[in-house]
């Protein structure tokens, strides 16, 4: 699972982060840091995946709820299931 999220310029000295062994992302990148992916007005795109065990929590949490599919998911994530 990946979460795409646009914030103010940061001041990351990265553009990429691999999480291991953490219990809810995997990995993490500056989307915008890709060629011809910059955006304007000081915005940054980021994308975050989930680690297997964080991915497997939401998805086994979501067809408990009857949500499934990407839509429950999303609806886990808001409820704060992270």
């Amino acid at each position: 699972l990946a979460l795409m999220v646009a914030v103010e310029q940061t001041r990351c000295g990265f553009d990429s982060l691999l999480l291991e062994g953490h219990p809810t992302f995997s990995w993490l990148a500056r989307d915008s840091s890709k060629p011809g992916r910059r955006q304007g007005g000081g915005v940054e795109c980021w994308v975050a995946h989930a680690s297997p065990d964080c991915a497997k929590r939401l998805l086994k949490s979501s067809r408990r709820r009857g949500g499934g599919g990407p839509r429950g998911v999303r609806e886990e994530v808001a409820r704060g299931a992270l």
